[in-house]
């Protein structure tokens, strides 16, 4: 410039825009394409209640099918046992509860064998439809001297009769007939001989009796001679006297 001449005056550099005004000025941020198909897949997903309901359905189903194995194992566990159970006990009874054996205890005055042959008792009879009432009083009917007899069972296939037995001690004279009588008034013998009694039986005046049939007991007139009678016979058996008498009259 020439002398003398005023100094051009600089201009001034533009000043710089703040980061703020820059920051506002930019354009917005796209969102990342990961995260936006992550949160697509999130919305996709279903909830936690609808999968519970779907474990417990499975569940159940698996329970009910289980539950109808077992059934169905049972019924032909079941259908296999009760014929095999029907047979084993058939065989059982065939073969354990058939009469064998009979066997006669406390007997003195009769033979086993003709007990067994008078009361019908044979070889494979079945025992449960053996009638022992009916058989114990036959065979104190038809056996005077048992008083009592307890039959019972003893597997495999035994009879067991049990008998109790009257001892003679007394006599006595009914229409010139002589009927032997046990210490307990039971008539065990009508004979028509004295020489037919057994030896030491001892002759027995009475009142009037109304009833002797072999095997049951007398009968008078008076109902309450009959006590009487047993408690002086039984006074009597215990008493000193006894082996030296011949006759009692009451």
């Amino acid at each position: 410039p020439p002398q003398g001449a005023p100094a051009p005056k600089k201009r001034a550099a533009p000043k710089r825009k703040k980061r703020a005004q820059s920051a506002q000025r930019k354009k917005p941020k796209r969102p990342c394409k990961k995260r936006q198909g992550l949160h697509r897949a999130k919305a996709r997903m279903p909830s936690r209640q609808p999968m519970q309901r779907r474990t417990e359905k499975k569940q159940s189903r698996y329970a009910e099918s289980a539950a109808r194995r077992s059934a169905k194992l049972r019924r032909r566990i079941l259908g296999i046992a009760v014929p095999l159970a029907c047979v084993c006990l058939l065989l059982f009874s065939f073969l354990a509860l058939r009469a064998k054996e009979v066997i006669v205890e406390n007997m003195t005055y009769y033979q086993a064998a003709d007990l067994v042959k008078t009361c019908g008792i044979h070889k494979n009879q079945f025992l449960p439809f053996l009638n022992r009432t009916a058989l114990s009083e036959t065979i104190t009917t038809k056996f005077p001297y048992i008083r009592k007899a307890s039959i019972s069972y003893a597997l495999p296939g035994k009879i067991i009769i049990n008998t109790t037995e009257d001892v003679p001690g007394f006599y006595t004279v009914i229409h010139d007939e002589y009927f032997l009588i046990s210490t307990n008034l039971r008539v065990l013998g009508r004979f028509e001989s004295k020489d037919e009694l057994p030896a030491g039986a001892k002759e027995l005046r009475t009142s009037k009796i109304s009833y002797a049939v072999v095997g049951y007991q007398l009968k008078f007139f008076e109902g309450t001679y009959t006590d009487y009678l047993l408690q002086i016979l039984e006074a009597l058996s215990a008493s000193e006297l006894n082996d030296s008498l011949t006759l009692i009259d009451a």
